[in-house]
């Protein structure tokens, strides 16, 4: 038997790619049963772990997948299950996926996991009318099923894990047509394992066979024993068999009795429960002389449970139903099998900590939330900008509001990580809409700052910062227009060395660039980009490869003309989105800008839990739309957007965050892999950010931002990387 690190090797060699062949020899595994502990190939589960935790010897942490061999033949409701870039969804791809991550659930502990042949019930309300299953109706299996089950059993096999097969699910067994057909199906299965040989298999006749939703009277108790005797006997008692109950349910005597390993499950129970339905089991069989393992192979996310079932040595298995994307939970196709997200990471390295593993770094990634100011919780904080104010080499935040206050406009500076100073720039500034910029408008060579006025102000201002910069600053108006101006940049715009400003103008629908006087106290100079346009997000960056850059305004693109004073040439990349926070950057390092939209203010579009970020490349003219690449469809309001390196490997990642108009916003990490793929990690969640913005602490990539409503108003949270 191969040791616990030779096979993690051979898990690394797997990667994330698909499975074609791992080792030339034929690879043998066979679970078995001794009294309540599980063996492999003749030694204890975990045996082969150095510095074991004795409790873990003979266990199986494991996890339920269902969804890894998934797919509907129902063509009403495949839709349901299309990816984030509105791909359909690919059965072949999903199966990939979930045994690329296989590695790293075994290198955390994890060791078993359960599938099933017609899946499990996705996050969905009212009857489950999607068709699911690896049975025709006469109990014969399709082919495409069991080359899918074929490779997960191989793949899990090389990795020496213990797979549970689920055979059938309410909801779906009526996809057979009599009972005769539900005893066909077994014999097949069966057949079709003893065939290849498969021993690292523990078959669940049954998902929660008490469940009302079942048609078929032998998947139900009294007569589900004759099922499991069926399977039993038709193995010769190879194949390890059992069938679950649904949570809290306790399997009655009958089929304690028959089953070779007790299956629990946990759902919505408490700890004081679980340990109790444990003892309960093995009361009985020790009363019958009958030792058995228990195992739990469905519970919830409390970690809680986990420990209980645990201190009463029975296994626990992770059930998360997460919310219908391709993020959260294991339950609801398109599944996201990657350790992604903070319930997945706190399962995974709660196994291994108990197990007594150290898991491999790399596996996934989080970030610290460190809350680095608390301001006044009345004000509606607007503005979240980033700069070296006082030339320390070390980047501080402004922060703005729509009320005036002790507050109202702020800066902070930082000292370090976790040392921030808040000094005051002006306590009467008010009707700040999101946005603005620092820049150095009169050439002192100190940053300035800028902002516009929200619905209700026609008026943009800068604010001169003093000699000392913890006084209070001055401000000047520099013009005076429609009321509105979401979203200001400073950026050279006519080549003379000098910043000037682009900003939105909301009320007037247009796009407008202001150049200082050579007295910038005066009304600046103003011209129009583009009239009759509406929308939000600037961003400054060469976009069609003439070296020169171009403005990003929303949907749209403009370049100037001859004369940089008259209306730019307007350029439409993308289509129908709303609410834009805009970036640009080289994600694919192939030298040419590629466009980052996030649709901050979906819902005020009537677009509720629908907010997408995609990412736009261009064709040989950039002139023509762009090709799009939705990495998200459903999250509420992503108002903040932030592209760096934040993994350290020399590709630019895409950072979001949901604002606070959900019970637990996400912040989201798309992390860049190369060849314009991207991983989907929650890197935090329970605070939400509005307009955050890229910081640099020290030479690391870090986000700073602050709620736009909710329960953490007055607070400025830092996101880093943790290592």
């Amino acid at each position: 038997m191969r040791s616990w690190f030779a096979v993690w090797a051979v898990a690394l060699a797997i990667g994330f790619g698909v499975i074609v062949c791992l080792q030339p020899e034929v690879v043998t595994m066979k679970v078995t049963i001794e009294g309540e502990k599980f063996l492999i190939d003749g030694k204890l589960t975990y045996s082969d772990v150095p510095n074991v935790n004795p409790k873990a010897l003979g266990m199986l942490l494991n996890s339920r997948m269902v969804q890894a061999l998934f797919d509907d033949e129902n063509p009403e409701t495949r839709h349901l299950w299309r990816y984030p870039d509105g791909s359909e969804f690919d059965p072949e791809r999903n199966t990939d996926e979930f045994i690329a991550a296989l590695p790293h659930y075994k290198a955390h502990g994890v060791i078993a996991f359960t599938i099933c042949l017609q899946g499990g019930r996705p996050k969905r309300k009212g009857e489950q009318v999607w068709h699911v299953s690896a049975f025709r109706p006469d109990g014969s299996l399709k082919p495409e099923w069991l080359h899918r089950l074929q490779r997960i059993l191989d793949a899990a096999k090389h990795l020496r894990m213990v797979v549970i097969l689920g055979l059938f699910y309410f909801g779906q067994d009526q996809r057979l047509r009599d009972e005769q057909a539900i005893k066909q199906g077994i014999i097949h299965v069966v057949d079709w394992l003893m065939q290849r040989g498969d021993r690292h298999v523990l078959l669940e006749i049954a998902n929660e066979c008490n469940h009302r939703d079942y048609d078929h009277a032998i998947l139900k108790p009294p007569r589900i024993t004759e099922l499991i005797r069926l399977a039993q006997e038709r193995s010769h008692h190879t194949i390890p068999v059992s069938v679950s109950f649904t949570g809290g349910a306790l399997p009655p005597d009958e089929v304690l009795k028959a089953v070779d390993f007790v299956l629990l499950h946990g759902n919505g129970q408490t700890p004081e429960r679980i340990r109790q339905m444990v003892q309960t089991v093995r009361a009985k069989l020790q009363a019958w002389g009958m030792p058995k393992p228990i195992v739990f192979n469905e519970d919830g996310t409390d970690l809680r449970n986990m420990e209980a079932a645990l201190s009463e040595g029975a296994s626990w298995g992770y059930f998360d139903a997460g919310r219908n994307n391709y993020r959260d939970g294991f339950q609801s196709p398109p599944t996201n099998w990657l350790i992604n997200t903070p319930s997945k990471r706190a399962f995974f390295r709660k196994a291994a900590e108990w197990v007594g593993i150290v898991p491999p770094k790399g596996v996934t990634y989080e970030m610290q939330r460190i809350l680095i100011a608390r301001l006044d919780p009345s004000l509606n904080r607007t503005i979240c900008v980033v700069g070296d104010v006082n030339g320390d080499g070390k980047e501080d935040v402004v922060i703005g509001s729509r009320q005036k206050g002790k507050d109202a406009l702020v800066w902070l500076e930082q000292k370090s990580l976790t040392d921030w100073r808040v000094h005051v720039i002006d306590d009467e500034a008010e009707m700040l809409e999101s946005g603005g910029a620092l820049g150095d408008v009169n050439g002192d060579g100190r940053l300035d700052f800028i902002a516009g006025g929200d619905w209700r102000s026609p008026h943009l201002w800068w604010w001169e910062q003093p000699a000392d910069p913890t006084q209070k600053w001055k401000r000047h108006i520099i013009g005076t227009f429609a009321n509105k101006f979401h979203t200001q940049l400073w950026a050279d715009i006519d080549g003379d060395g000098k910043g000037e400003l682009v900003t939105w103008n909301q009320g007037q629908k247009a796009l407008l660039w202001l150049k200082p006087q050579s007295d910038p106290r005066k009304e600046w100079q103003s011209f129009v980009i583009a009239r009759d346009v509406d929308g939000e997000g600037l961003a400054w960056a060469d976009v069609d490869g003439d070296c020169k850059p171009e403005l990003i305004a929303g949907n749209f693109w403009f370049k100037p003309t001859g004369d940089i004073r008259k209306e730019w040439q307007r350029f439409q990349f993308a289509k129908g989105y709303v609410g834009t926070v805009v970036e640009a950057a080289d994600l694919d390092n192939d030298g040419r800008v590629e466009i980052i939209l996030s649709e901050g203010d979906a819902q005020y579009f009537g677009r509720k839990e629908q907010g997408r970020v995609a990412w736009f490349k261009s064709g040989k003219d950039p002139r023509q739309l762009w090709r799009e690449h939705v990495l998200a469809s459903d999250l509420v309001d992503p108002h903040s957007l932030v592209v760096a390196d934040f993994t350290g490997d020399g590709l630019l990642d895409i950072c979001v965050i949901e604002m606070d108009f959900t019970d637990r916003p996400q912040v989201i990490l798309f992390v860049n892999k190369g060849n314009g793929k991207f991983e989907t990690h929650v890197v935090d969640s329970g605070v939400g950010s509005h307009d955050a913005k890229l910081i640099r602490i020290g030479n690391k990539p870090a986000v700073v931002g602050k709620p736009f409503t909710g329960k953490f108003l007055g607070e400025v949270h830092l996101w880093v990387m943790k290592e």
